[in-house]
């Protein structure tokens, strides 16, 4: 049917150039028709009932034209000239495609938006003395394990470390230390207070309070500074769109400008007195305990990381630009890359070897992009350059951001998920045959780890812009997809469990919400006896998992996993 449009489209063309209207309204009208019967079909099975009887008029009005137009030269050329006119269009829908990708990858979904800025609110207006975390005195104690984790994604982090607490052997030796930005120190410091992640121990800082990290001493906060760099990510006439100026647009993501993303260069200086911290990145799932990487003999090496050799653009010479001399005279182009996202670091060799010097001494020799153009993989693969201990691959698989055919079972034996890439579980990007996959990972995590699915497979009633104070009626019903406040309630995916029954992450005190989805102050104390009610009414401390593991009628499915 698809040929015979096409046939029909250059039909049309010759009949409206010969005058022959009748016969042009007529191949018009088949058109129509032919394109409403195939719509988006792929399979002849797919194709509307109607099909057989618009291929069969089509095919008359085809033999009339032919008797009436046929030339085989015009013809010949007018298929060519709709040949190149898609070619064009194939060729512009792609550059449009990667635009718009690399866009949505910076984006930030509304809900994540509205429940920080509610997140920060509440903080704001709790007391100074409730806004602690308990068990400081773990925080340099080096006998416990310790993970750093830098993000300004409150649910991202929450999702690392209950997926990590939830597989570990001894929660209360685990103490997670957070780094975010100032926008977000309030919200990720309620989001952890209201849901404690159980006996272990967490500790949230705010980066623009590390007063020796300034221009002076870092070399990234200096470019930053420098005309040229900020020419290069804020002049105003600098192509933006789809023109050539846009080749190397994924560079200009607003992450590549935040020391949060640096700051795993600068690890002793953070914590001075740990002797070995596993950095995670926050767009992880952590399947199984981690203790083990503790016990991992690193040879007098300083980082512990997955190689990624299987691929040959995880060579160095992708990442680094082997035409500048110091490049070519320092490393191999073969040599193989490793994975950040989930990196156990000996800070003892770190001291040792000067590794943040190394760091800075390539920082600061790039600071025109001639060694790489952005990130922190290649100066990472640069600094670590023969400091790196390659750990077994079961311990990471990577691309589940970007590689839709990574295999099952690859992922389900993996201790660390990473979604490394564009495709976020939280954008609108994401994997849809890696769903099936995110449940399995996520609903043996239970609260927290909800999140990865629910991150936001939200419905459109959930989200936080579109929510209204509901009634005691709304509490019993079981109605699917009932408005609900995102801070009371988020909707697990029909894909994902089978149903639209709400999974509680989060109850809050109601309270009543300005158009446009920004909310008033609560009522003073309303946090505090919002609190306390989930306390009397779960007997288990907020944001903790449900004494069986999981959610109520999650069992079953935990069971057939």
């Amino acid at each position: 049917m698809r040929d015979q449009i096409i046939m029909a489209r250059v039909y049309s063309v010759l009949a409206k150039s010969k005058n022959k209207h009748g016969l042009y309204q007529e191949l018009q009208s088949r058109i129509k028709e032919s394109h409403r019967a195939v719509g988006e079909a792929t399979a002849d099975a797919e194709l509307h009932r109607s099909a057989p009887d618009r291929m069969r008029a089509m095919g008359q009005v085809l033999t009339k034209a032919r008797e009436e137009l046929y030339d085989c030269k015009v013809i010949s050329q007018r298929l060519r000239a709709m040949l190149q006119s898609a070619d064009e269009q194939v060729r512009s829908l792609k550059k449009q495609s990667t635009f718009l990708s690399q866009l949505a990858a910076k984006t930030i979904p509304n809900s994540i938006h509205c429940l920080s800025m509610r997140l920060t609110i509440d903080y704001y207006l709790l007391p100074v003395e409730k806004r602690k975390f308990p068990r400081s005195e773990n925080l340099e104690n080096p006998e416990l394990y310790h993970y750093a984790l830098f993000s300004d994604n409150v649910l991202a982090a929450s999702v690392v470390v209950n997926s990590t607490i939830m597989n570990a052997k001894e929660p209360e030796k685990h103490v997670f230390h957070l780094v975010t930005d100032k926008l977000n120190f309030g919200a990720m410091n309620m989001w952890f207070l209201l849901n404690p992640p159980g006996k272990a121990t967490i500790h949230v800082e705010n980066v623009d309070e590390f007063k020796w990290l300034n221009s002076s001493y870092c070399p990234v906060l200096r470019q930053l500074e420098s005309a040229a760099m900020k020419e290069f990510y804020f002049k105003a006439d600098r192509p933006t769109t789809l023109s050539a100026g846009s080749s190397n647009l994924k560079y200009r993501n607003p992450k590549y400008l935040s020391m949060l993303n640096h700051l795993r260069f600068y690890l002793p200086e953070i914590y001075p007195k740990l002797d070995k911290i596993l950095f995670l990145d926050d767009d992880i799932v952590v399947q199984k305990d981690l203790t083990g990487l503790w016990d991992v003999d690193l040879n007098g090496m300083v980082n512990g990381a997955v190689f990624t050799c299987g691929e040959s653009f995880h060579r160095f010479d992708k990442y680094l630009n082997f035409s500048n001399p110091h490049i070519a005279r320092n490393f191999d182009p073969n040599a193989c890359g490793w994975a950040y996202g989930m990196n156990i670091f000996d800070l003892k060799q770190w001291k040792n070897k000067d590794i943040t010097g190394i760091y800075h001494k390539w920082q600061t020799m790039n600071e025109d992009r001639v060694l790489w153009k952005l990130g922190t993989l290649p100066p990472g693969l640069m600094t670590f350059y023969k400091l790196t201990h390659p750990l077994d691959k079961s311990w990471h698989v990577l691309g589940l951001g970007y590689n839709p055919s990574i295999d099952r079972s690859e992922i389900d034996n993996a201790a660390v998920a990473h979604y490394n890439g564009n495709m976020k579980p939280w954008l609108e990007l994401h994997v849809n045959r890696l769903d099936d996959a995110c449940c399995r990972i996520t609903d043996r995590v239970g609260v927290g780890g909800k999140i990865v699915i629910v991150f936001f497979r939200m419905t459109p009633d959930a989200q936080l812009g579109s929510t209204t104070e509901t009634s005691q009626a709304d509490e019993s019903t079981t109605e699917p997809k009932k408005t609900r406040q995102l801070g009371e309630w988020l909707y697990a995916s029909s894909r994902c469990r089978g149903n639209d029954q709400p999974v509680p992450l989060l109850r809050r005190p109601r309270r009543r919400l300005r158009a446009g989805g920004c909310p008033q102050p609560p009522p003073e104390g309303s946090i505090e006896e919002g609190v306390q009610e989930q306390e009397q009414e779960r007997g288990v401390p907020v944001g903790d998992v449900h004494p069986q593991g999981a959610p109520p009628g999650d069992q079953q499915l935990q069971r057939e996993q």
